[in-house]
């Protein structure tokens, strides 16, 4: 049974929980906003219980936990930690799940867009997750029905001196048979990631400014089949939802109030992972507008920054619930987009006030004195 004395000793903070048994075992990893509450759960009455639950409160005979800044990472820690260890009554959570992504190979002359289960730095732009693989694949259809771009695998082409049936059909701009130049294509390619990013306007008035040039120079066969190209794109965007959330784009500053009073948490994550956590507490006497300034520009803009070239299962796992975290709040009014700009000490200058102005406003809302803009 759980001991009562080390449920009532637990913080009323976010962390992951360890039940362990007779043996010193862990048999079960769970996480918590509130470790204490969540834990105390257990020892309610039976009835409000499964008899899977029983069986494991039975069998624990301690508790063990780690305190975690936030949610998000109790989230990661709770994933990593139960495929470490595999707790018997951790049944789902124990396996790797994985999630389809679409790949554009930006790195190739001719890129190609298909459907992957792997994510490499190798210069590709990934998009995703997706929950199936069936619903990638789709998009992926659907992108070739849109776009005139190459269904051949191979990073490299093969010249071919006859057509294929998808060249004969306009389904294919046929760059094997050097019918297309390699800066037309990727503009083809560019629009297919405006689509992603939901910018469809942009696409149409691209293709139309491409329809008239193609008109102006008597080229109406290619005109005719621009026009038809955007109707078809109207259309099929009228029947689906294109803003597909691209990995590399995953780049922020997202600050939450942290438990701890006049204090605010800050998630720095770069290309999808979780770089960097700080908690950040308010005193006089600290320059945290330094602090942020000194975070946003070692993390985002330093070139020497060492960087894994291999991505594991886990760093996968970790970049899905960060993915699926960032949704879920993707209403919230507490992120900062990092873009890169030309001039980056006036980037990386403009990313720390609107990091601060939001700090601000969290701690002025909470009735906590708010932060001096020191020298910015």
């Amino acid at each position: 049974m759980l001991p009562k004395k080390s449920v009532d000793s637990l913080p009323d903070k976010p962390g992951v929980y360890y039940f362990k048994d007779r043996h010193g075992r862990i048999i079960y990893i769970g996480k918590a906003k509130s470790l204490r509450d969540r834990v105390r759960s257990y020892t309610y009455p039976h009835y409000r219980h499964s008899s899977r639950t029983r069986q494991l409160i039975r069998k624990t005979k301690s508790v063990e936990y780690t305190l975690c800044g936030s949610e998000l990472e109790a989230l990661l820690l709770e994933s990593r930690l139960i495929k470490e260890n595999l707790p018997d009554y951790n049944i789902i959570q124990r396996r790797f799940r994985n999630y389809p992504f679409i790949k554009i190979t930006l790195n190739e002359e001719f890129p190609r867009v298909f459907a992957t289960w792997e994510i490499e730095i190798d210069g590709a732009k990934y998009f995703g997750p997706f929950s199936k693989w069936e619903q990638a694949e789709e998009i992926v259809a659907i992108i070739h029905k849109l776009f005139p771009i190459r269904w051949c695998d191979g990073n490299k082409l093969s010249i071919k001196k006859n057509p294929c049936l998808k060249y004969e059909v306009k389904k294919c701009s046929g760059p094997c048979m050097g019918k297309i130049k390699s800066s037309e294509y990727k503009k083809i390619i560019n629009n297919v990631i405006m689509l992603f990013n939901g910018k469809k306007e942009k696409i149409i008035q691209n293709m139309e400014r491409d329809m008239k040039k193609a008109s102006d120079m008597l080229q109406f066969e290619k005109a005719l089949i621009i026009r038809d190209r955007i109707k078809l794109i109207r259309e099929t965007i009228f029947r689906h939802q294109f803003q597909v959330n691209a990995v590399d784009n995953n780049n922020l500053v997202a600050i939450y109030p942290s438990k701890d009073k006049g204090s605010v948490m800050l998630f720095f994550i770069r290309k999808g992972r979780l770089v960097n956590q700080t908690e950040i507490l308010v005193r006089d006497g600290i320059d945290i507008a330094k602090m942020i300034f000194d975070n946003i520009k070692q993390i985002f803009f330093d070139r020497n920054r060492n960087e894994s070239k291999v991505i594991t299962k886990f760093d996968i796992d970790a970049m899905n619930i960060i993915s699926r975290w960032l949704y879920r709040h993707r209403n919230d009014q507490s992120f900062v987009h990092i873009k890169k700009r030309n001039n980056s000490y006036k980037a990386i200058e403009k990313f720390t006030i609107e990091v601060m102005n939001i700090i601000d406003n969290m701690l002025y809302n909470n009735s906590v004195s708010t932060l001096g803009m020191k020298d910015f």
